[in-house]
């Protein structure tokens, strides 16, 4: 599901602002993105963004301002300024050199000068201050992936209902179908036995057994109970969208044994009427988390 979200945490030494998007994935796909001068502090926030995170492309883009007075440390390479001011002296004593050696140029120098960050004071500070900015963020955008989901799950249960009702439709007519296919069975075999002695309490039995391959029975109560468990599933508070597609997957199997063991033209409707409906449920569950 679709979401953003953001937070900032201000103390007296850091402003920390973390912004958070989600996009549609079927797996989790995280990527942080954070000023290199707290590089080390990723894995840890990224640790617990995977204890509270389920599914989705998720983006966290973390920027941290150092509020502190000493936020930046100054030194020289004494050895190589030596080194210079040396070379310096040596032209300097040459009759065909000319001019005054600028002392500030040595800052134009690679190496000479060295600028850090100071040091975090108290690095777990630090990280706990980054992830409740990180978790704040998450809350927003997960507020706005439950709006979304309530309008997911309220489509989903209502093309339940439709495959429900022409589940029902199946049920129905099944003895009906059941009968006409072995009606025809029985017909066909007695015009390929026509004027033949043959037992006809065994064709009568062959002629029920071939009936009752195409009966739908288990197919029906399985499907039926793949309804419920969806129904439940989307009740459920927590991550469930692997197995809604799993059973969406179970569901077109069902449906697909029911539409090859009979020809009968209701069926073949219905059938395509619920495996239509089924493929818009399956599209909706990947954004599922």
């Amino acid at each position: 599901m679709t979401g953003v979200g953001s937070a900032r945490r201000l103390n007296d030494q850091f402003d920390i602002s973390v912004r958070v998007r989600s996009l549609n994935s079927r797996y989790l796909d995280l990527t942080i993105r954070m000023p290199q001068l707290y590089y080390e502090f990723e894995y840890p926030l990224r640790r617990r963004c995977l204890e509270i995170l389920g599914r989705g492309k998720v983006d966290i883009h973390v920027e941290v301002r150092d509020l502190r007075s000493d936020v930046l440390k100054a030194s020289f390479n004494l050895r190589l300024v030596e080194a210079v001011l040396e070379a310096a002296e040596f032209l300097r004593e040459r009759p065909d050199v000319s001019g005054e050696f600028d002392p500030s140029a040595l800052l134009s120098l690679p190496d000479v000068l060295s600028v850090e960050p100071a040091e975090l004071d108290d690095p777990e500070r630090f990280r706990r201050e980054l992830e409740r900015a990180a978790e704040s963020a998450i809350a927003e955008m997960a507020g706005m992936r439950a709006s979304e989901g309530e309008k997911i799950r309220d489509d989903i249960e209502e093309r339940l209902g439709r495959c429900e009702a022409e589940l029902s439709g199946i049920e129905e007519s099944a003895d009906q179908v059941r009968t006409e296919h072995l009606d025809r069975l029985r017909k066909r075999i007695k015009e390929l036995t026509g004027g033949v002695e043959i037992d006809a309490l065994r064709l009568e039995q062959e002629a029920v057994l071939l009936a009752d391959r195409s009966d739908v029975t288990e197919e029906t109560v399985r499907l039926r109970s793949h309804f419920g468990q969806m129904r439940g599933l989307l009740d459920v508070d927590g991550i469930v969208g692997k197995k809604l597609d799993f059973l969406v997957q179970e569901m077109n199997r069902e449906i697909n044994t029911i539409g090859s063991k009979s020809k009968n033209i209701k069926f073949s409707h219905a059938v395509i009427e619920i495996k239509s409906e089924l493929e818009k449920i399956r599209e909706q569950v990947q954004n599922v988390e």
